[in-house]
């Protein structure tokens, strides 16, 4: 009954936002953008199942909703399916095959990464299905998508409150280093899952401030920067860093007074990173490394144990997706309580097997040689390489393939940049320079 509610509340939501955004849209996948903002989780099973000694219940994400929402409103009556279905069918069997042969019990994390897969591929069927859309107005909502969860995240940490739908009064207490911490979640949900997020923005954000040099897009970024210290994400920290680098170097200037400014920031900001260094470095390293635990070694610990008893023995088939917690505690002598695998992609290969991982890094280098491929501006094209790079180190040092928000809106705006030039409005974009 609440799924069916939330469904038509999203659908309603859909037609009538439709003219507000885009008066000659087929779609409206700004108003998709608005519906990631309220991020929950809906359960769908009245009695919890017991799972490596805590209760479950079997739960979908309102973004879920949402994207399924808008494919019946908006592209189902207009799809060609192509070779994306050739995708499906191995992933798809893959699945099936596990869940016939047995290997699914953990069915609330099953059903966590099993959406997860549904949504993206919906996802790529609703950009490459939409007639028009305009990128810049995608990158514009995107930026209040971070206004929205930075603000949250900054009155989160006010409050010492979640203040999420469905968990508003909730801690963000943090208790697992040496002391405890309040970390700001956002609109993801967990701290982790909020650094990694942020870390998806910031490669747009930064885009949108040297394209239009606005005070408003700095305020966007800076709030953006703030955010994430204050999920305590070490990783996310890095990931920001090095985006930053990448963008900066391989950003290209078109006249000698562009080159001086971006001279000169690069001087301001090597200087003002080495002063924070400096005078900071100790409470630095005990905020982030001491306070925070060293919960990094558990990292390779766990690559180790996922090795030798999931990969070498389940080389081809896996354990089942989203199966490791159970799979470890179950089939280990010692009844191992572990948490989820800390990296999506060797996450796929312990769980799906060797051929699936292959598929999924073949196709998310595919994605982002298609978007290089396209008739685009340079500045997108570098936009998408130190998207695709921070992605790869945040998702890949944390449980990333459980973040069901992040896995959709990074995909949407990889999507997005990959079908920029089949759309109407491409003439045009790329004639005023994407001013």
């Amino acid at each position: 009954m609440k799924i069916l509610l939330l469904l038509i509340l999203d659908i309603l939501f859909l037609i009538v936002s439709k003219p507000f955004f885009n008066k000659k849209s087929k779609g409206n996948l700004e108003g998709l953008i608005v519906l990631f903002s309220l991020n929950f989780t809906l359960s769908i099973s009245e009695v919890p199942t017991k799972i490596v000694g805590e209760w479950l219940t079997n739960t979908l994400s309102s973004g879920l909703i949402a994207i399924i929402a808008y494919f019946f409103v908006y592209t189902i009556k207009r799809i060609k399916i192509g070779w994306e279905i050739l995708i499906a069918i191995p992933f798809s069997y893959s699945i099936f095959y596990q869940i016939k042969s047995g290997l699914i019990n953990d069915i609330p994390d099953f059903i966590r990464l099993a959406s997860t897969y549904l949504a993206v591929f919906l996802i790529f069927c609703i950009i490459k299905n939409t007639a028009e859309f305009n990128g810049q107005s995608i990158f514009y909502y995107i930026c209040i998508l971070s206004n929205i969860n930075s603000i949250l995240g900054i009155l989160q940490i006010i409050t010492k409150k979640a203040l999420t739908i469905g968990n508003f009064d909730g801690s963000i207490l943090y208790t697992e280093g040496s002391v405890n911490a309040y970390r700001a979640i956002g609109i993801a949900g967990s701290n982790n899952s909020a650094g990694n997020l942020a870390a998806i923005f910031f490669p747009i954000l930064l885009y949108c401030y040297i394209k239009n040099q606005s005070r408003s897009n700095l305020c966007t970024m800076l709030l953006n920067l703030i955010f994430v210290y204050l999920t305590l994400t070490r990783i996310a920290m890095l990931g920001i860093l090095v985006e930053l680098v990448i963008f900066y170097f391989g950003y290209r200037t078109n006249s000698y007074k562009q080159t001086l400014i971006k001279l000169a920031s690069g001087f301001v900001g090597v200087a003002s990173v080495s002063g924070i260094l400096v005078v900071y470095s100790s409470k630095i390293i005990n905020k982030l490394f001491v306070e925070r635990g060293s919960t990094q070694d558990s990292r390779f610990v766990q690559y180790a144990l996922a090795w030798s008893n999931g990969v070498s023995q389940h080389l081809l088939d896996g354990i089942g997706l989203g199966q490791w917690r159970y799979y470890i505690y179950v089939a280990s002598k010692w009844t191992i309580v572990d948490l989820q695998i800390h990296s999506q992609y060797y996450s796929v290969l312990v769980e799906q097997g060797l051929f699936i991982f292959i598929i999924f890094v073949v196709l998310n280098f595919i994605v982002l040689r298609n978007i290089l491929k396209q008739t685009i501006p340079y500045e997108l094209k570098l936009l998408a390489i130190t998207l695709f790079i921070g992605n790869i180190i945040v998702s890949n040092f944390n449980p990333n393939e459980y973040y069901f928000l992040n896995n959709i809106i990074y995909y949407f705006i990889m999507f997005s940049l990959m079908f920029w030039q089949t759309k109407d409005n491409k003439e045009k974009d790329i004639a005023r320079g994407l001013e």
